[in-house]
């Protein structure tokens, strides 16, 4: 009895030791987390702890992650909503479209197939920036506005073209991706993140990189930069009208007429074939011809225009010492001071024009559901456009959405934006390499209801 009761009492003095190591751990634990407090991670190694906690701030407080309750209800989630069923009921779909592809035996290319996909991985210079039609297709098929391809659906539409024996110009699924990354880097459209006057967070899609994409061979050729007198008087386009023509701002209008071998500014003096100077103020097309309301460089001031008989701009006059001496009322009036032309410096040797757009506001509901939940969103359309391109949704471009930031709040964002093309012209090349600046300006603001009227009065 004496040997087993030792043997019992072992165990139990050595949990007692055991605890009391263990209670001065954790004091010790208890007492140093009182003089220095904790430091938790996540096993995130980062150079710069400081910064790194405070982009993780700015990013909880751009999303509204510091209450997570006030943005689930804004977005529409709730105990009654019915996002979460339509994403339940999509994942469903996805899981019976994976067990398709399984029943069909499609499998995933192996890393050594995908290096070898090289017939969908030829370039065609017509398809540009896509590497071939097929791909074209695939990714207009893919990004349709109002019908959602998942992932697995693509893979079925992939295997039934090669089933249709396509097999050549059909990549794989992660090839398709793959070009699609690229893709949206290169040609995507960057989203600015804003934040009002009020404090209210919002993104914005850059208009500028909109507008850039004047570009396009299929545009390009229909966009109009200058005022146009018709024939019949009958106005048709924006630019037929007498705002263009006569009231708008002469320094907002495109400032220069491109005759390939040099660039005419507005406000500067110019010389004729025949010797005489003259100071355009304004480009006018008429009959399908470049004209320049001016001002001859004489006695008088009577406005004339100009045919295409400009012969030297202002620097190969100043370069030839030919520029006129200034009588003393042009000089009190300032006009030698406005030359050059402030935009000519700007323009840095390429063609400069001006974009105009119509900014337009409205408010719509924002849910998946039926209930109401009020955004205020933003558009733009490209007025250098005929009126009939403008009537396509093609040429009507989102610009920024919130359900708290207000259209006025919105545009002052968007103003910003543009009046950065003012000192900074946007540069961007044509098919065939040529390059041209422009510069944005807001033409007006047309809206169905006095909500957005604060903007413009």
């Amino acid at each position: 009895m004496e040997y087993a009761a030792q043997s019992y009492k072992g165990p139990i003095a050595n949990a007692a030791v055991a605890s009391n190591v263990m209670r001065e751990a954790e004091t010790a634990v208890w007492a140093d987390y009182d003089t220095n407090g904790a430091n938790f991670s996540a096993g995130l190694e980062v150079d710069n702890p400081v910064a790194h906690i405070a982009h993780l701030r700015e990013e909880a407080d751009c999303f509204g992650l510091w209450n997570p309750e006030t943005m689930a209800r804004k977005l529409g989630f709730g105990p009654e909503n019915e996002v979460a069923h339509l994403a339940t009921a999509k994942d469903e779909e996805d899981d019976f479209l994976a067990d398709v592809m399984r029943n069909i035996d499609c499998r995933e290319l192996e890393p050594a197939e995908i290096q070898a996909d090289g017939p969908a991985a030829g370039v065609d210079d017509h398809w540009f920036p896509y590497p071939s039609k097929m791909m074209f297709l695939l990714d207009t098929l893919d990004n349709l506005p109002r019908l959602r391809i998942s992932s697995s659906l693509m893979r079925v539409f992939l295997w039934v073209l090669k089933e249709a024996g396509c097999r050549e110009t059909v990549p794989s699924f992660d090839h398709l991706r793959r070009v699609q990354k690229v893709i949206r880097a290169q040609c995507g459209i960057p989203t600015i993140p804003c934040k009002s006057v009020q404090g209210n967070v919002f993104f914005m899609n850059d208009p500028t990189a909109i507008i850039a994409k004047w570009t396009n061979p299929t545009t390009r050729k229909l966009i109009h930069v200058y005022p146009e007198i018709p024939e019949d008087g009958i106005i048709r386009e924006v630019w037929h009208a007498q705002k263009w023509q006569k009231t708008m701002d002469l320094d907002i209008l495109s400032p220069m007429d491109d005759t390939g071998a040099s660039h005419y500014h507005v406000n500067e003096v110019c010389s004729l074939r025949n010797g005489e100077f003259f100071i355009p103020i304004r480009w006018v097309i008429f009959r399908g011809k470049v004209y320049a309301d001016a001002f001859a460089v004489t006695i008088d001031t009577e406005l004339a225009r100009l045919s295409e008989d400009l012969a030297q701009n202002y620097y190969d006059l100043e370069h030839a010492r030919k520029i006129p001496n200034w009588g003393a009322s042009s000089i009190q009036a300032g006009h030698s001071d406005h030359m050059p032309n402030p935009k000519h410096v700007i323009a840095a040797g390429r063609p400069l024009y001006s974009s105009f757009v119509n900014y337009f506001g409205d408010d719509v509901s924002g849910n998946c559901t039926k209930s109401w939940n009020k955004h205020w969103n933003a558009y733009m359309t490209h007025v250098n456009l005929p009126r009939q391109l403008l009537q396509q949704e093609f040429h009507t471009h989102f610009i920024s959405t919130s359900p708290n930031a207000s259209v006025s709040e919105q545009f002052r964002e968007f103003k910003a934006a543009v009046e950065v093309t003012h000192t900074e012209p946007v540069e961007v090349q044509d098919e065939s390499g040529s390059a041209t600046r422009f510069c944005l300006y807001v033409n007006a603001g047309p809206s169905d209801n006095p909500m957005q009227s604060c903007i413009y009065n």
